[in-house]
């Protein structure tokens, strides 16, 4: 009887260290912009250069992605923005 509490905790334990699986938290697959209110999210790679423009033109925000969340605040409402990452470009709307 032992032996058998022993082999079912043995293998219980063994299990709980195999399910376990290793993977980067914050890595980004794809870009995602999005609008909360008067905040604008942009998820971009590490690397890529996201840029805000009014549609007049005018350069409202620029920056270099660090690979996670960035959180613009204090942006024009009710007005249409483009939001470009790299050579992808995304309009929103406040």
């Amino acid at each position: 009887m032992k032996k058998l509490i022993l082999f079912l905790f043995l293998s219980f334990s063994v299990a709980n260290v195999y399910a376990i699986e290793k993977r980067a938290m914050n890595t980004v697959q794809e870009e995602v912009v999005s609008v909360v209110g008067d905040k604008l999210y942009v998820t971009a790679k590490a690397g890529e250069e996201v840029n805000l423009f009014a549609l007049t033109g005018q350069n409202l925000f620029r920056a270099i992605s660090e690979g996670g969340v960035m959180v613009v605040e204090d942006l024009p409402s009710n007005q249409i923005l483009v939001v470009r990452i790299a050579n992808k470009a995304y309009k929103v709307k406040l």
